[in-house]
């Protein structure tokens, strides 16, 4: 009996043990359970803070695909990443208006980097055809197995601007002999020549140029004068540059009579005082001058057989305005 009350006592007490046990496991369940329900991606709000997240981040992606649909297209490098390049190479990149905007190219501009890191300052890219600009550097044979990089960067008349990655290339080449070598049948490298030297230049025959008059007359003589220009610069000197009328016209192709102008090409410094900083403040263009009645230039339009023609305005190109002469 005692030890029937025992178990019994042990039992009653190991079912205590067991329901507690149940419900501490029911109540970190139930917890568990909660918490796993907080976090659950597929409850409603779990849901809608992941949608919204998503909506953000390709909102987000979608400004950065148009801002950059806005932009100019520069493409189709020369030389490529990695390349090897020898001692002269022609840089090259084709560029185009943004397929949205549209803006015509403004200019495209190429910096190089040394092998050292020192980078040069930007420089104008030429255009050579409707979308393709070319710039040549010489001088690389000095720089012989050096690394080399380069950006090209367009912008178009809007203001846009768009840059290439940064371009690596190596300078190809030979700087020579080996030293120390011996693979000439036993003789040394440095003792062996890599090339023969250079035949001495023929010596190139002597002419005297002299300055002499056209002799056929007509359209060229009648298309090329004098032009004759004065700076406000507080004195009364005049200057003489040589000036010739070119076609106004469509592509240069053809005569455009409705604009009612005249183009005269000529030198920039026969417009531009480069040191005044100053275009010229009165000018004239005299044709056929060479048939004057004259003894020298002057602004007298009776002694000259198409008379003079006074000149309305000059453009000359922007490098060389901001520059100096030479």
């Amino acid at each position: 009996d005692v030890l029937s009350e025992w178990n019994d006592s042990q039992y009653d007490s190991h079912e205590e043990e067991q329901e507690e046990d149940d419900n501490e496991a029911s109540s970190v369940i139930s917890s568990l359970g909660r918490s796993l329900q907080a976090n659950d991606p597929f409850q409603p709000r779990g849901n809608r803070k992941n949608k919204n997240t998503n909506g953000g981040r390709n909102k987000k992606k979608n400004k950065q695909t148009n801002h950059k649909r806005k932009l100019p297209k520069i493409d189709r490098l020369t030389p490529s990443n990695g390349q090897t390049i020898q001692s002269k190479q022609t840089f090259s990149a084709r560029a185009q208006p943004s397929s949205v905007t549209k803006e015509d190219i403004k200019t495209v501009s190429f910096q190089l980097k040394d092998m050292n890191g020192a980078s040069s300052g930007w420089l104008d890219v030429p255009k050579v055809s409707s979308t393709m600009y070319e710039l040549t550097v010489d001088g690389f044979e000095k720089y012989v197995d050096t690394d080399w990089s380069y950006v090209m960067q367009v912008e178009d008349t809007n203001g846009k601007k768009q840059s290439t990655d940064t371009i690596g290339f190596t300078v190809g080449g030979s700087k020579g002999n080996n030293e120390g070598g011996n693979d000439n049948n036993g003789e040394s490298d440095k003792d062996v020549p890599s090339k023969a030297p250079p035949a001495p230049s023929p010596r190139l025959p002597k002419k005297k140029v002299t300055d002499s008059n056209w002799t056929h007359k007509g359209a060229i003589q009648a298309a090329t004068g004098r032009i004759m220009f004065e700076f406000d610069d507080g004195t009364d000197q005049s200057f003489v540059c040589s000036g010739t009328v070119v076609m106004d016209g469509k592509r240069s192709q053809s005569i455009d009579t409705k604009n009612g102008r005249t183009i005269i090409q000529t030198a920039a410094h026969c417009a531009y005082n480069d040191v005044l900083k100053k275009f010229a403040s009165k000018a004239v263009f005299i044709p056929d001058q060479v048939s004057t009645k004259g003894d020298k230039s002057n602004f007298v339009s009776s002694d000259d057989p198409y008379g003079i023609w006074y000149l309305s305005f000059a453009t000359i190109a922007k490098g060389w305005r901001d520059g100096s002469f030479p």
